[in-house]
């Protein structure tokens, strides 16, 4: 695969080299025999490798020395609050990575779900890490990144949509069979639950971090929020209940905007309006959500800039158990 990838424009190259990373596999595997030399000799290829390998940073610098550098999967919170990551690991991969003169690179996702049946009772993953306050994570996540200067970030993940985590656009194709529950996989349907705001809003954070500009290129509004109130009892036949956590999930609806100028916003749930009036840059707002139809509206001293009316109702009913969150924008 890295042959057939090495020579197209989209490819990135790290000082004329492939880069290359991985999910674990350091285990029982030679790397450098198996994979790096073979390329090298046959095609004249160069690997830059920086994996997700699961042991302390230093130990992996001085155990593997083909190393360009290392990447970590600690992108959610994992304990505390549920919503905000200390980080103690970024800083440790950081540290090790100067001093082995390495690079490292970061992780961000906006999410993680899990509600699995068809497995042993002891193996089937039912949680969600954080309700994350809508794009909270994905926003304070940036900011952190920001500071902490990796010097590569990766989106965890692109098109992971059993585990909630995806922020790509949702075809037939690429949910494959997903829509089918295979082998007693629950029949989620994560076409109706649009991630793609959590990619466009990711532009805003990519500029500050490359270039160190803030300013907004782009006016935008967008809207997070779950389809049903956490206290629900749904009519679930996985007999697994509410996934692990959801407790510290909010029943709220939260707004971004992106805004050149002062604006006026309006968020409607279930009927209820809401206003808030927003200044220039990025703004978050949020408030209770009721039942029934979304919808936004953003105004500018009196004219309308631009109204959605949004795909997902929130009800009040649920037939299964799934935190994973509407995300959806439009620009004005």
């Amino acid at each position: 695969m890295v042959q057939r990838y090495a020579n197209r424009s989209s490819t990135l190259k790290i000082d004329g080299k492939v880069f290359l990373s991985t999910f674990v596999g350091q285990n029982n595997f030679d790397w450098q025999n198996s994979i790096f030399t073979p390329l090298q000799q046959k095609f004249g290829v160069s690997v830059y490798f920086v994996p997700f390998f699961d042991n302390d940073p230093n130990t992996l610098f001085n155990q593997y020395s083909y190393l360009s550098g290392l990447f970590h999967w600690t992108a959610w919170p994992f304990a505390g609050d549920l919503q905000t990551i200390v980080p103690t690991v970024d800083q440790n991969y950081k540290s090790a990575a100067a001093s082995h003169n390495k690079v490292w690179m970061a992780p961000l996702s906006p999410y993680f779900a899990k509600h699995y049946g068809g497995l042993p009772e002891n193996q089937k993953p039912n949680w969600v890490f954080g309700d994350y306050k809508g794009a909270g994570l994905w926003i304070t996540r940036w900011q952190q990144l920001i500071d902490l200067k990796p010097n590569f970030i990766e989106y965890v993940t692109w098109n992971d949509y059993p585990e909630a985590s995806y922020m790509g656009p949702i075809s037939t194709v690429q949910y494959g069979t997903w829509g089918t529950a295979p082998n007693g996989v629950i029949d989620y349907d994560r076409r109706t639950f649009p991630h793609l705001a959590y990619a466009d809003l990711g532009k805003y954070f990519i500029n500050i971090y490359k270039n160190g500009n803030d300013s907004v290129l782009q006016e935008a509004a967008y809207v997070f929020y779950r389809s049903y109130p956490k206290s629900l009892s749904c009519s679930d036949q996985t007999g697994m209940g509410p996934q692990d956590n959801y407790q510290s999930m909010y029943d709220d609806i939260y707004v971004v905007t992106l805004t050149k100028s002062a604006a006026t916003v309006t968020v409607t749930t279930g009927g209820k309006p809401t206003t808030w009036n927003v200044g220039q840059g990025l703004t978050i707002n949020s408030t209770p959500f009721q039942t029934g139809t979304q919808s936004l509206l953003v105004s500018r001293n009196g004219s309308q800039l631009g109204q959605k009316t949004f795909s997902k109702q929130i009800s009040g009913s649920c037939s299964l158990y799934d935190m994973n969150t509407f995300a959806d924008y439009f620009y004005f």
